[in-house]
C-alpha cells in the first residue's frame, strides 16, 4: 500500500520503462563477492602463518559457514536489484530508499535465524564429517564472526540501492581503504600483537563494519538525491510481500550456483 493506493510489489506493467543498463547488475554483485574474496583471503594468509591448525579454521569458516550465510543474504538482498529497477524505471526514484529501509529488515531478521549456524557451528561441522580438532576451532572462530553476519545484512541492500543509480564509485573507494587497511591491521593483531585467531575476527568484523557504516554515510549524507529522503514508516508495510520476493530470489541464486557448480564439474572432469 503507498501513497493510498494498493500497488503490486513486482508489475510487469513497467517494465518496458526500464532503461538498458540500468543497473549495472554485474559490476556490483562481483564487486561485493570480490571484495569479501580478497579480506578473507588476507586473513587466511595470515592464520597460515599461525599454523596449520588455524589456517583450516579460517579457511573451513570463511567457505562453509560463512560462505552458507553470505549465500542466503546475498541471494534474498538480490530482491532489491528487481524491485529498485521497477521503482528506477517507473521514476518513483523516492521508493529506492524505502524498499532499501524494507531488505534491511528483512536480511536482519534473516541474519537472527542464520545466526545459530555460527552459534551451533562445531556441531555443524562435525555433522558435515570434519575432524573433532578442526570442527572445534573452526566453529569456535565462527561465533566470533557474528557481528560480520549483520554486516553482511545491512551492506548487501546498500550495494543494490547504490547499484540501481549505477553509483558504483563509492563503493569501489570504500572497498579499496577496506582491503588497504586489512592487510595492515591483520598483520598487526595476528602476527605483531599475538592475538592470534581472536585478532583475525576483530579485524575481520572491523573492516566489513568499516564497509558497512561508510556506505551508510555516504547513503544518507551523499549525493542520493530523492533516492534517499530519511527514515520511513512505509517501510515497515508490505513487509510480507517482500519477504515473498526475496525468499523466492535466494531460491533462484542458490539454484543458479548450484548449476554453475556442476557446469565448473563437468568441465574439470
Amino acid at each position: 500500500m503507498e501513497n493510498g493506493k494498493q500497488q503490486p510489489l513486482l508489475s510487469g506493467d513497467n517494465s518496458h520503462k526500464l532503461p538498458a543498463t540500468p543497473l549495472n547488475g554485474q559490476v556490483d554483485d562481483d564487486g561485493v563477492q570480490i571484495n569479501g574474496y580478497t579480506i578473507g583471503a588476507t586473513t587466511q594468509l595470515f592464520a597460515g602463518q599461525l599454523g596449520t591448525i588455524q589456517l583450516a579454521a579460517v579457511s573451513v569458516e570463511n567457505s562453509v559457514i560463512g560462505g552458507f550465510s553470505f549465500s542466503i543474504l546475498f541471494g534474498m538482498g538480490s530482491a532489491l536489484e528487481t524491485v529498485c529497477g521497477q521503482a528506477y524505471g517507473a521514476g518513483k526514484i523516492e521508493m529506492l530508499g524505502v524498499y532499501l529501509q524494507r531488505s534491511w529488515i528483512v536480511l536482519n531478521t534473516a541474519a537472527v535465524a542464520v545466526m545459530f549456524t555460527l552459534i551451533f557451528g562445531v556441531s555443524v561441522l562435525r555433522f558435515l564429517g570434519q575432524t573433532t580438532t578442526i570442527a572445534t576451532a573452526a566453529g569456535n572462530f565462527a561465533v566470533w564472526m557474528i557481528p560480520q553476519l549483520f554486516a553482511y545484512a545491512t551492506v548487501i541492500p546498500i550495494a543494490k540501492f547504490l547499484q540501481a543509480q549505477s553509483n558504483i564509485m563509492p563503493m569501489a573507494v570504500i572497498s579499496v581503504m577496506a582491503a588497504v587497511s586489512h592487510v595492515f591491521l591483520s598483520w598487526v593483531f595476528m602476527v605483531k600483537l599475538g592475538w592470534g585467531l581472536a585478532g583475525a575476527a576483530v579485524v575481520l568484523n572491523s573492516s566489513w563494519w568499516f564497509i558497512t557504516t561508510a556506505q551508510i554515510a555516504y547513503v544518507m549524507w551523499g549525493s542520493c538525491g530523492e533516492a534517499w529522503s530519511g527514515f520511513s514508516w512505509k517501510a515497515f508495510r508490505n513487509l510480507k510481500g517482500f519477504l515473498h520476493v526475496s525468499f523466492t530470489t535466494a531460491v533462484m541464486f542458490w539454484y543458479d550456483s548450484i548449476e554453475d557448480s556442476k557446469f565448473i564439474t563437468k568441465r574439470s572432469a
